[in-house]
């Protein structure tokens, strides 16, 4: 029986939460259904410290509505990349709980190779740091690089999207002495697979690692 990964969007946009839950399924499809759920308030998308916080509420929230249904799943994905509210909620949550910047961060840092990450949120490169050094890698990330022009507006077309991200990454391996990049953000990893085969450097997905981490779990737990 394959086992019922609940994804877990936190902010408002249900086709976001698609996007992702589409790209979790190739991943996970011969021993997980992922099931998608979208934030009832917050930000559509997650651009800067205020918005993560009304994540940080939306994923309790979500917490709320899971204990009163008694859990129904077997792992939890927070699908946001500064993974709002995961320590809460992995307190509270009796199946395993991953958070796609976590699992994304230990991946492009694995073995302590220096990675880059590339992203489209300005507004959260502080944060983004902040998570690094929380993780204990500060020391591997060679830079981060963000694209130009308004977020919403990059990420609205997905051709513009994949053009700015692979001019960034073009950058990171031609003069940051980088040997991973990571692709920073639930709606960037379509984005991420679509240009993984354009350059060689691996390029990290954050979703596709987070079932991936989650699978090693449910493997082990069994």
């Amino acid at each position: 029986m394959k086992s019922l990964v609940v994804l877990f969007n936190p902010n408002t946009s249900s086709a976001t939460t698609a996007e992702m839950v589409a790209v979790a399924h190739e991943t996970a499809r011969n021993w997980a259904d992922v099931e998608g759920r979208t934030a009832d308030f917050g930000a559509p998308i997650i651009v800067n410290p205020p918005d993560l916080d009304k994540a940080s509420l939306a994923v309790n929230a979500f917490a709320d509505t899971m204990a009163e249904t008694g859990w129904p799943a077997d792992a939890i994905v927070i699908g946001a990349f500064g993974d709002p509210g995961l320590a809460a909620l992995r307190l509270r949550a009796p199946v395993p709980v991953v958070g796609i910047g976590e699992s994304a961060i230990a991946e492009a840092s694995a073995g302590g190779r220096p990675f880059s990450i590339v992203t489209t949120t300005p507004e959260l490169e502080t944060s983004i740091r902040r998570q690094v050094e929380g993780l204990g890698v500060r020391g591997q990330l060679r830079s981060i690089r963000l694209t130009p022009g308004v977020p919403a507006e990059v990420m609205a077309d997905a051709c513009r999207l994949d053009r700015e991200l692979g001019r960034l990454i073009s950058r990171v391996m031609a003069e940051d002495g980088a040997n991973a990049v990571l692709v920073a953000g639930g709606p960037l990893s379509a984005a991420a697979r679509r240009l993984d085969h354009r350059f060689a450097l691996p390029i990290i997905d954050p979703v596709t690692t987070a079932l991936k981490r989650l699978g090693l779990l449910l493997r082990t737990a069994h």
